[in-house]
């Protein structure tokens, strides 16, 4: 992206403290400041007019995962949920939010952090692709083959992303997906 230099205002306290941040994280200013620009741009997409109120948000959320809560769904679809056809109409939300070039491994992930617990789901390395590794806790109403399905249908929406294989071993789930190609 071509680089056009416009000058930015905050007071100085603040400017301190998002340096402070920046260097933390070991990053320069400029480029912690350009996340948080992509950041303000993806939450005005999603809805949000405000991007304290999606930070509040997350505290909530994060306060209440670390008190054991997790995000279930009522089955009220007479009895049986179809996961794939949710998958795929959480996915087409998500995407005619958050538009081209949303990451669907990322959005994916965060649903089933939500849904399954966070230390539940991590990314790893695996043959050039990266897979979303998750276990299935026994004590939610969802199984490891609605999990893919899950999975599988939010996938379906985002041309941006391709899921190469999907493996399941007991309650552990792998979804790996095509890395993009850079360049």
């Amino acid at each position: 992206m071509p680089l056009n230099r416009k000058m930015l205002a905050a007071d100085s306290g603040k400017a301190e403290e998002l340096n402070r941040i920046a260097a933390k994280r070991g990053s320069t200013l400029f480029s912690f400041t350009n996340t948080l620009i992509d950041a303000a741009i993806l939450l005005d997409k999603a809805g949000y007019d405000d991007p304290r109120e999606a930070a509040l948000e997350l505290v909530v959320i994060d306060t209440l995962r670390s008190l054991g809560f997790r995000l279930c769904l009522e089955k009220t679809f007479g009895g049986k949920i179809d996961w794939r056809t949710l998958g795929e109409s959480i996915g087409m939300l998500l995407y005619t939010k958050l538009g081209k070039g949303s990451d669907p491994l990322r959005l994916t992930y965060s649903l089933l952090s939500f849904i399954l617990g966070k230390n539940n789901v991590f990314f790893q390395d695996m043959r050039g692709n990266i897979a979303l590794i998750a276990t299935v806790p026994v004590d939610i109403a969802m199984e490891p083959d609605d999990a893919l399905s899950l999975v599988e249908g939010i996938f379906k929406n985002f041309p941006d992303g391709k899921v190469t294989k999907t493996t399941q071993k007991g309650r552990v789930i792998v979804i790996e997906v095509q890395r993009k190609a850079t360049g």
